[in-house]
């Protein structure tokens, strides 16, 4: 799971998260939601916005931790047999 180092950032430069949304034009609820790692996601032009204002690298914000929760189960691919004369069997995914 990838996750944002914001708060420590913000801590670092002595800027509060109001000032951030106004320097980046990024709602502070959405700053916010970065800030204590509520966000599902990230786009590059946010994370761009970020860095700017930051004054930093996108590998100053982002840090990588552990998943949560199973991995996704693997899925099952079958190939078929071909018979003499024909196309190379297409693979297609198993039900489950």
């Amino acid at each position: 799971m990838i996750k944002l180092k914001l708060a420590e950032k913000l801590e670092q430069c002595e800027m509060t998260a109001y000032r951030l949304a106004q320097l980046t034009k990024i709602h502070e609820t959405q700053i916010g939601r970065l800030k204590n790692g509520r966000a599902k996601g990230i786009t590059f032009e946010t994370l761009d916005r970020l860095c700017e204002a930051l004054n930093c690298e996108p590998g100053d914000l982002l840090i990588r931790g552990k998943s949560k929760g199973k991995k996704p189960a693997a899925k099952k691919i079958i190939a078929t047999k071909q018979k003499p004369g024909e196309n190379p069997p297409q693979k297609r995914r198993a039900k489950q």
